[in-house]
């Protein structure tokens, strides 16, 4: 085979045609003037222009081929095999996995030092004139951001630099971007290797053999080599795969259940597996439990919180050869004090206070304030955590847009209709932040003609979840003697229901915040709930469950995601933001204007463990953030795997072979650059020995 490296070059090649068009521009026609005395030298004079003729053809043959040959020599043509010239070189990708997995223990030492010793052999084939990418690989990390080629010396450099991270392995984008890098190269041996634990989770090849396409318009094919290291070591890994709160509220004082998920790795049972429960870095529980081959149980500790606010905690297993999963971080907050409203037109909204409220001196956990539907404009939403409508039964537009403003930033909405409700005002107020639709107005029965009772609760939701076990053989009777029939949409959690499937409770989120629906009017001509031994906790649980937010029970990030916070409006968004990594290490950030919220955006995550975002007047979130339970399964991957993902065949470079003579028998093909150089160099003498004759004789034929 034979091509050219740069073929942009070729076009230059039309510079050849310059001495053909000197040559035809500088003819000169002369008149001939015939003297019978020189009609004997005639034909001497025409062997001498044949002569003439005849290097001059030369001479522009030769130039032109000297140009020729020089632009092919700036083309760099290359043959696929063969001894003349020099050996072609090599552009280089070396992928490095540094994810989560690599850092698992081995007889040798951690799978990633010996990556590292491997990567070393591998750096060491190349020469001066090659040209590397090093690139570490991970979920966290974006390979496209490389510094481009360069020296085998750089890449060492590189090499000495990589430590192992706690991000997942992702070999269909480390694939997908770093082939794209060799649209920049400029040898004729590609080669792309991957060095890697190549578990067989790294890789998803459901997306079929063109899942990834190159741009490759060049002569040299790229040829993937993939490095195995360890795949063959026994690993003792137990890990925590997931916990759960299960949507609880969680109270000052009362008790709480965090559910945990363990995973058994191997083919052997485990013994004696101690599993340890720290809140604000304190032990507060332990247990252990065996657990049989490749098995995962659920286990549970329950706590109580002897006090509000914010709180970090963890669960850590005993050690083993993988450390990365033996600990799971989580954050979750017990509010201070919870912020109620009331806007009450006289439809059962003092009911609700005084059972926040029971006292002058007021509740432990509640601050409530009540106003009338016409000051609801003057009120600054953003100083209160749940609002309650009570028999508001319309809402002008701009009240509308606040209220799904609040909703969106996190805040709770109760809805009570009251005894005006019609299905206008209903349509045009609240339809659209409740997702109810009533059809038909409401009828007022007469007294005595019946009345409906709640009759199916979803004791599974938080709210209830309490009074499961009170309830849930028999929900208590209260009466409802007339109530409007709602119909639901599909953006609606039926959590009650009242006789003849009529919805009781609704619930819809709205960006992060919650709208509750009740659906019976609260004042005593239409229900005698209020003054059953129900009500109170009932209330509080509903604004509980609204003013807690439930996204709170952070858990669920993992490292190299990113998160966005709204800052609460007690934060200022001038003040000067830090960001302090479970290590230590301070990174500065502000806060953007994002409609009528301050929205910060942070990571992605690079380490497990808490991070705390601090304002200079305390604490204003904290994250948590764990390694992704994939990487703790170690079962590998079948290389061949792969080419369902790019579109080149994978030769695996195994344990104990050299790398040196491993690639060496893999580069192929000769560079013709330096003999066409030699070429031109030689040709510039004979065209150079060529004209000084011609010219020579020209001057004596003059003479």
């Amino acid at each position: 085979m034979f091509g050219f490296l740069n073929s942009m070059m070729l076009f230059a090649a039309v510079a050849a045609l310059i001495p053909l068009l000197i040559h035809l521009f500088s003819k000169r026609k002369m008149k001939t003037v015939m003297f019978s005395s020189l009609e004997r030298l005639t034909e001497m004079r025409r062997r001498q222009v044949r002569r003439i003729k005849i290097r001059q053809l030369l001479l522009l043959a030769l130039r032109m081929l000297i140009i020729l040959m020089a632009v092919a020599a700036f083309a760099r043509p290359v043959t696929q095999s063969g001894y003349l010239g020099s050996h072609a070189g090599v552009s280089a990708v070396i992928l490095v996995d540094v994810s989560a997995s690599m850092s698992r223990e081995t007889n040798d030492g951690t799978i990633f030092e010996l990556a590292i010793e491997r990567t070393m052999e591998i750096l060491e084939t190349y020469g001066e004139a090659d040209e590397i990418i090093l690139a570490p690989f991970a979920s966290d990390i974006d390979i496209s951001a490389s510094e481009g080629f360069g020296s085998a010396a750089r890449a060492i450099s590189r090499l000495n630099e990589l430590s192992c991270g706690a991000g997942r392995s992702d070999l269909n984008l480390a694939l997908e971007k770093s082939l794209t890098l060799f649209d920049e190269a400029s040898h004729f041996n590609r080669e792309l290797v991957v060095v890697s634990d190549f578990q067989r989770n790294a890789l998803d090849d459901s997306a079929g053999f063109s899942a990834i396409r190159v741009n490759d318009n060049s002569s040299g094919d790229i040829k993937i080599f993939a490095v195995e290291l360890g795949n063959d070591y026994r690993s003792v890994n137990t890990g925590i795969t997931d916990i759960d709160f299960g949507g609880q509220l969680i109270e000052v004082g009362a008790d709480f259940s965090i559910g945990y998920t363990v995973r058994n790795y191997d083919r052997m049972a485990k013994t004696n597996i101690i599993a340890s429960l720290y809140i604000d870095n304190n032990r507060v529980a332990q247990s252990n439990f065996s657990l049989g081959p490749n098995e995962s149980e659920r286990k549970n500790f329950v706590r109580k919180i002897g006090s509000a606010g914010i709180h970090t905690a963890r669960i850590e297993l005993s050690s083993d050869d993988y450390l990365a999963d033996n600990s799971f971080h989580f954050v979750f907050e017990i509010p201070e004090i919870f912020n109620a409203l009331i806007i009450d037109d006289n439809a059962g909204g003092e009911f609700i206070r005084i059972a926040l409220n029971p006292t002058d001196q007021g509740s432990r956990h509640w601050r409530v304030k009540t106003i009338s539907a016409e000051l609801f404009g003057s009120i600054n939403l953003r100083d209160y955590d749940v609002l309650i409508l009570a028999g508001v039964d319309q809402l002008a537009k701009t009240s509308l847009q606040r209220l799904n403003r609040f909703a969106r930033r996190g805040g709770g909405i109760l809805v009570i209709p009251g005894e005006n409700i019609s299905t206008s005002g209903f349509a045009s107020s609240y339809s659209e932040l409740t997702g109810l639709i009533l059809s038909k107005e409401m009828r007022i029965n007469a007294p005595g003609s019946g009345f409906f009772v709640i009759d199916e609760i979803d004791f599974s939701h938080p709210i209830f979840q309490v009074f499961e076990e009170l309830y849930s053989e028999e929900i208590p009777t209260f009466r409802f003697f007339s109530i409007p029939k709602f119909q639901t949409t599909t953006e609606v959690n039926v959590l009650a229901r009242f006789s003849g499937g009529h919805p009781s409770l609704t619930e819809r989120k709205i960006g992060r915040g919650k709208v509750l629906t009740f659906g019976g009017i609260l004042t005593p001509q239409f229900t005698d709930l209020p003054s059953h031994s129900f009500f109170v906790p009932f209330v509080i649980r509903l604004c509980e469950y609204l003013g807690s937010d439930l996204s709170n029970y952070d858990y669920r990030r993992k490292v190299g995601a990113n998160a966005t916070t709204a800052l609460s409006s007690r934060v200022n968004p001038n003040e000067i933001l830090t960001l302090i990594s479970p290590s230590g290490d301070y990174t500065y950030v502000s806060a953007t204007e994002s409609g009528s919220e301050y929205i910060v955006t942070l990571g992605p995550f690079e380490e497990t463990g808490i991070y705390t975002l601090r304002s200079l007047s305390g604490i204003v979130d904290q994250y948590a953030v764990n390694v992704d339970s994939h990487e703790g399964d170690f079962i590998g991957l079948d290389i061949s795997r792969i080419e369902n993902v790019v579109p080149y065949e994978i030769e695996t470079m195994s344990e104990g072979v050299s790398a040196a003579s491993f690639l060496t028998e893999k580069r192929v093909g000769s560079e013709l650059w330096k003999p066409l150089l030699w070429l031109v160099a030689l040709a510039l003498l004979a065209e150079a020995a060529l004209a000084g004759e011609f010219g020579k004789r020209s001057v004596e034929n003059d003479d």
